[in-house]
């Protein structure tokens, strides 16, 4: 099993290639066989590693306490499924890969699960480093310039921007210990948060910064009333973008138009409100295809599974968070920010570092309780 979750991790990002290459050459090239096969392999081997996380959690027969929302939101989830089945949609499969990080962010929460390796991770960040580098220097106006007249949004070896820093501060996050910080590793980190050029990677950062760097709530919440204000009137200076707070504002109103037309619970229209969806409907020509694009796993829980449904996720993580140590206080800020415009439940990659980081803090606390009843 701890070759599989490395396996899969490695195949995760291999199977993103051809789309770089496709974005940053003149000319799109067709997906090979062999990526697309890729793609499959992943879907597969990430279901099958959730259901084997799934039944260990109850071969060991101790579930936490605070886990239980979590299995009223399994529950209804399963119903939602049987119902669309019932109603003969089809579209219900591309939720698939969202319950999947269900499953495997609860069996981590639980003590159950598998830890990534760090040195592949610092392997995988100096690679990532050198593509934007590289992108940096050679693909000039492929986004627009940023500063210093590279080019703006590197995405390395991910698609998106977002993603691309968002693989960075997760990384930095699981390979750091605050008691004995490798700063090659914090400089690399930062440096490929900066070249995506992405606001929210930006302010991630700066979080996970304050936990390396021990800053104790109290302070974190002074110095951060102090500093983000200053940090947002400049952030379209200092990542090049000037039209950072356009492209907010459209955000924002894509929210709105959104959040309009949801339902107490959706068992109609459930799975099309997903980037597997949109994915797919954009491959086979759909024009109407952005019409489905939701930003945030909140807005995406939203339209594909009501509103019952994201009341009971965000109580679940509010008490999480609540109960958390000081360094899991700071991973519940950058999950809950970082779920505000990212679709974080449909990044297998991303739900692979942040389950290693939930099992590494999760399973000392089982092991302890043992311990103590022993």
């Amino acid at each position: 099993m701890y070759r599989l979750i490395n396996v899969l991790f490695f195949i995760i990002i291999v199977s993103f290639f051809q789309d770089v290459i496709n974005l940053y050459s003149p000319i799109s090239i067709k997906n090979t066989v062999s990526i697309n096969i890729l793609k499959y392999v992943r879907e597969i081997l990430y279901y099958i590693y959730g259901f084997i996380l799934f039944i260990l959690v109850f071969k060991r027969n101790k579930i936490n306490m605070f886990s239980y929302l979590d299995l009223l939101l399994i529950f209804i989830f399963l119903i939602i499924i049987i119902v669309n089945i019932f109603f003969n949609n089809a579209n219900i499969i591309y939720v698939f890969r969202i319950f999947t990080s269900f499953i495997i962010l609860f069996a981590s929460f639980n003590g159950v699960g598998f830890l990534l390796n760090k040195k592949f991770i610092i392997y995988l960040l100096i690679v990532q480093l050198t593509v934007q580098i590289i992108q940096a220097f050679l693909f000039s106006n492929l986004m627009g310039l940023g500063n210093f007249g590279m080019n703006l949004r590197n995405t390395g070896l991910f698609p998106m921007p977002s993603t691309a820093g968002l693989f960075a501060i997760l990384s930095l996050f699981y390979l750091i210990n605050p008691n004995k910080r490798n700063y090659f590793i914090i400089l690399i980190a930062t440096i490929s948060v900066y070249l995506t050029a992405s606001a929210l990677s930006f302010f991630l950062m700066i979080i996970v910064l304050f936990y390396i760097f021990k800053v104790k709530r109290r302070y974190f919440v002074f110095s951060g009333s102090i500093s983000i204000p200053i940090l947002i009137a400049a952030a379209p200076f200092l990542l090049g973008r000037a039209d950072l707070w356009k492209s907010l504002s459209d955000r924002v109103l894509v929210w709105t138009k959104f959040v309009k037309d949801f339902e107490i619970f959706n068992f109609y229209s459930t799975g099309i409100y997903t980037n597997a969806y949109t994915t797919y409907i954009r491959n086979v020509g759909m024009v109407n295809w952005e019409k489905y694009v939701v930003d945030g796993d909140y807005l995406q829980i939203l339209m594909n599974f009501g509103s019952i449904f994201l009341l009971v996720y965000i109580v679940s993580i509010v008490i999480k968070w609540s109960n958390s140590s000081r360094s899991m206080s700071y991973f519940w800020l950058v999950f809950v920010l970082t779920s505000v415009t990212i679709n974080l439940l449909e990044v297998s990659f991303a739900i692979l570092i942040i389950s290693s980081i939930i099992y590494f803090h999760e399973s000392k606390k089982f092991s302890n309780r043992d311990a103590t009843t022993s």
